[in-house]
């Protein structure tokens, strides 16, 4: 519901919940995000929120656009192994939608096979492995490397 979300967003950015603005698209950071939450205790990744918590909004179609996406690339190999199991919900907000993923702890290690060059050090940690392949845990607000 929609309080529920404005809960979420007062608590902040954390160990378990995680904001992306979304606005230019699917952040690249989104599938690190959500392997790194399930190979630790789960949380919430927001689509349409910035890292300050401020709620930027997104269009109804950009939202199921999304949805799509997140659950295909989350299923494909070729992006997350083994497959992650999320059903993204929209919720309204008066300043747009706001896309709702809830992801779960996993008994199993993911692999992000989509890994792009972090856009800085204090923004994504990940430890970089022969073909692209990372693994990623949360640490506070981040996402850092499961071995080191």
């Amino acid at each position: 519901t929609i309080e529920d979300v404005r809960h979420i967003i007062s608590r902040g950015e954390g160990y378990t919940i995680e904001f992306k603005d979304a606005t230019g698209g699917m952040p690249s950071s989104f599938y690190e995000s959500a392997v790194s939450m399930s190979n630790t205790d789960g949380g919430v990744l927001l689509l349409g929120v910035d890292d300050d918590g401020v709620v930027m909004g997104l269009t109804t179609e950009a939202c199921k656009h999304m949805q799509k996406d997140i659950v295909t690339a989350l299923n494909e190999p070729d992006c997350v192994w083994p497959s992650i199991y999320v059903q993204p919900f929209i919720v309204s907000h008066p300043e747009g939608e706001i896309l709702v993923c809830q992801i779960v702890a996993s008994s199993q290690v993911h692999i992000s096979l989509r890994i792009e060059e972090p856009e800085s050090e204090e923004v994504l940690y990940c430890l970089w492995m022969d073909g692209g392949e990372g693994f990623c845990v949360r640490n506070t607000s981040r996402n850092l490397p499961l071995y080191s």
